[in-house]
């Protein structure tokens, strides 16, 4: 995956679509990918529209999110207010009880 993002950067995008890339990784490597995506972003000036189901992922490194649960908007904002609403626990989470 880091491959692909690195060839998808030889172009030199100025806008930067990534679908799941840290699909099926574990958190090492998904942080390592993290790690490379902000590089690219701020050492290139590119723009990253980043599509990821890791909570985790998202609010540690997008400055903005929208959520979407079956095509419906949930919420869109700052990560760490967005993720503190219910419909969002909800949907991402688990339940607003799992959350501790």
């Amino acid at each position: 995956k880091r491959v692909e993002l690195a060839r998808a950067l030889v172009a030199e995008p100025s806008f930067l679509i990534l679908d799941e890339p840290m699909a099926g990784m574990n958190q090492e490597e998904k942080e390592y990918m993290a790690r490379f995506v902000l590089d690219a972003r701020d050492e290139r000036g590119v723009t990253v529209l980043l599509i990821e189901h890791h909570m985790d992922i998202i609010t540690g490194i997008c400055d903005r999110m929208l959520v979407l649960s079956y095509g419906e908007l949930i919420d869109t904002g700052i990560p760490r207010e967005v993720i503190r609403n219910p419909r969002v626990i909800k949907a991402y989470l688990g339940g607003a009880k799992d959350v501790a």
